[in-house]
């Protein structure tokens, strides 16, 4: 699904963005771009029909693969394996380390979809993810990653320190009145209302 950047807070309410929960999605989050300008122009016919057979063959698969990393696809993931490995060590951030920590099973997955695609649009029935599939998987975990960390600083700030809602969250816990916190954090009470309901 989709949703406004300013409200990724809320997926993370209740503690998400560190029990694990929002660590398990693979954002989408574009830089800015300009708005896409109205166009007439119509998908040809064609492409229309091919997206139909494609998803037809997928779905539709009789045999049932076990399917292994070819020898070269297993030294480019074990390779980059380790190297997620230094990283998510690395990651001072709970919500960074739980994101890179997921990353290793998550590209294995993506090289499964990309063997599957390549299996109904070329006809190619290996039971080996390729070299070249493994570098697509990484490259696309790799996206996400940068994603994680756009939405990282959303959540958290430009810096990483903890942001004003999460500091409003906090103080009403310990029991502080919503004036006393509405002040302290220089929030509007109408924002402060929203943040913690």
């Amino acid at each position: 699904g989709g949703m406004q950047p300013n409200l990724l807070y809320t997926l993370a309410a209740d503690n998400r963005s560190e029990n694990g929960f929002l660590s398990r999605m693979g954002m989408v989050y574009p830089d800015k771009a300009p708005k896409a300008r109205y166009s007439n122009k119509v998908l040809p016919e064609k492409i229309k029909l091919d997206w139909e057979r494609y998803l037809f063959d997928l779905v539709n698969q009789n045999s049932v693969l076990e399917l292994t990393l070819s020898k070269e696809a297993e030294e480019k993931y074990g390779q980059w394996f380790n190297r997620n490995a230094d990283k998510t060590d690395a990651e001072a951030s709970g919500y960074l380390q739980g994101v890179y920590g997921k990353f290793d099973i998550i590209s294995l997955r993506i090289a499964v979809m990309l063997r599957a695609m390549n299996m109904v649009c070329d006809g190619e029935y290996s039971k080996e993810i390729s070299e070249s599939e493994m570098d697509g998987a990484i490259c696309l975990t790799e996206y996400f990653r940068s994603t994680a960390l756009k939405v990282y600083r959303k959540l958290y700030g430009a810096n990483g320190s903890i942001n004003k809602r999460d500091v409003a969250i906090y103080l009403l816990k310990k029991g502080m009145q919503k004036t006393d916190i509405a002040r302290l954090t220089d929030t509007s009470r109408p924002t402060l209302d929203r943040w913690l309901n």
